[in-house]
């Protein structure tokens, strides 16, 4: 099979994940920060994976280039693979991205979900899932 491809997507300088949004088709894309969080979200979403792919941000493809804006961890990678995708598919209304809230401030979570570059498509879990004292 051959997939059709309008060249839509050549911004995306790594072929494992151009090639995983190609594959995707128009299914909603959802970054999260690493192999765990795509694992546990395809279980709790398994009857809706034909609607959704999860993309770990964090993709040995990903993170061994040297092209800074994929050389990010976690969500900061979340983050940026989602500003870029917003960037430039201004028209299509299924990129979004899902992080922790690790030790961010509720003010830090607040200016992010109203933050343009993210388009209100950034979702942050409120709730620390470790207390760090």
């Amino acid at each position: 099979m051959q997939l059709i491809n309008d060249n839509k997507y050549n911004f995306i300088t790594i072929p494992e994940l151009r090639n995983f949004i190609i594959k995707a088709g128009r299914r909603k894309i959802v970054f999260v920060e690493g192999v765990d969080d795509k694992i546990i979200f395809d279980i709790l979403y398994k009857n809706y994976l034909s609607q959704f792919m999860f993309i770990n941000a964090c993709l040995e493809g990903i993170k061994n280039t040297s092209d800074t804006t994929y050389n990010l961890v976690g969500w900061q990678a979340v983050k940026s693979l989602l500003k870029e995708f917003i960037l430039n598919l201004k028209r299509e209304n299924r990129f979004y991205g899902v992080v922790d809230r690790d030790l961010r401030t509720d003010e830090e979570i607040e200016l992010e979900k109203i933050h343009p570059d993210y388009d209100g498509k950034l979702f942050t879990f409120s709730e620390r899932y470790s207390n760090p004292k």
